[in-house]
């Protein structure tokens, strides 16, 4: 698991839309093939919509509608607490 910055400001959600989409091109999982998403970040920009649910319509699209989904404000937590899933 890597992470990583940027030193630009992109929308927090198409940021990771981008980097979503990379992943799954990556490592060839299929969207179906997922079952829990779990997004971690120091800061919401935009508190108004969660960034799981933007997350969502990437998978929906292919038909994943079945996903359990948590945004946690403490991007470490995530990132230990999504290896023992």
């Amino acid at each position: 698991m890597r992470t990583r910055t940027t030193t630009i400001n992109p929308d927090i959600s198409s940021l990771c839309l981008i980097v979503q989409s990379r992943l799954l091109d990556e490592t060839g999982v299929h969207p179906q093939q997922i079952g829990r998403l779990d997004v971690g970040t120091e800061t919401l920009v935009d508190k108004a919509k969660s960034i799981t649910t933007v997350l969502m319509q990437l998978l929906v699209e292919h038909g994943n509608t079945a996903v359990e989904s948590v945004d946690n404000m403490n991007a470490c937590y995530v990132q230990c607490a999504s290896r023992s899933y």
